[in-house]
């Protein structure tokens, strides 16, 4: 296993963004987090038996901690489902949160067994120096996971408080950002963050000038033509991150809701023509 390749995998095991016990405090007391293992190799001196002892440990544990993961996301995912819900009962959202917790607490419990096999690869010689190289660079490390989670959380907000969809470009980039943690480190993942959160212009004011459909050409008002236009449109939703056009197209819905309702089809028509022209401007 290259050096690379096995970073990647203890980062893997460790540096998951989940809403647990906090793990630092772990660290704080003794533990040391893999990624110093990694990057200290040569200070640290490990041996080739420490090596292959480090391979196997991660060999082992990579293809266990991925369906726990898993397990917490998708429990995560359905409280805040439910949290949303205003019909959700309390005995509903009680059974959900335990669902989570008794998910983290298996991830947990598999990260300190794993944390604590790594420590016991290392003579005491070694522990003293990991973790004083730890104490230097540890800090640092915590400050850029909380940008991260804030920046995460800020995003998150940003869209819920609009009652904005998530679409399925910004899940991708959210993808991404999880993936550049686990494989490159919270400094990157930061900057792509940033850079997600520009290109969102969650901190620019929303639309409040209302929407006007008069000047607009219908285009072919035909039932099925309209609904290959709509399919269009909504298709092409799915890649905006844009919080403004996601705004303007929130609008258009509604309009076209009432569209529909009053068997207009020649509004219809402009108020698709109005979320073509948007879209088009998108490409």
């Amino acid at each position: 296993m290259k050096t690379t390749t096995l970073i990647t995998a203890l980062i893997a095991l460790t540096c998951n963004v989940v809403r647990a016990a906090d793990s630092s405090s772990w660290l704080a007391n003794g533990l040391v987090h893999p990624q110093i293992i990694l990057n200290h190799q040569e200070e640290l001196k490990l041996t080739a038996d420490q090596q292959s002892q480090l391979k196997a440990v991660v060999s082992n544990a990579t293809p266990q901690v991925e369906p726990l993961e898993s397990a917490v996301k998708q429990a995560q995912e359905k409280l805040e489902s439910l949290l949303r819900n205003p019909e959700t009962t309390p005995a509903a959202g009680a059974e959900a949160l335990t669902t989570v917790l008794n998910a983290e607490t298996s991830l947990k419990q598999f990260q300190l067994k794993t944390l604590l096999e790594l420590r016991l690869l290392l003579t005491p010689e070694q522990r003293t120096q990991a973790l004083s190289f730890a104490g230097k660079g540890g800090a640092d490390m915590e400050k850029l996971e909380a940008k991260v989670r804030a920046e995460a959380e800020k995003l998150k907000q940003a869209f819920e408080s609009r009652g904005l969809p998530i679409s399925d470009a910004l899940k991708e980039r959210g993808r991404e950002i999880e993936k550049m943690i686990k494989e490159r480190g919270f400094r990157p993942a930061l900057e792509a963050m940033e850079k997600l959160i520009a290109e969102s212009g969650i901190n620019d004011p929303s639309p409040t000038d209302p929407l006007d459909f008069n000047n607009l050409n219908a285009g072919d008002t035909n039932l099925e033509a309209m609904k290959t236009r709509l399919e269009k449109v909504q298709a092409q939703a799915r890649e905006v991150i844009s919080v403004k056009v996601l705004e303007r197209l929130k609008q258009a819905k509604s309009a076209l809701e009432g569209a529909q309702s009053a068997s207009d089809a020649e509004l219809f028509g402009k108020i698709l023509t109005f979320a073509e022209k948007i879209m088009e401007k998108k490409q």
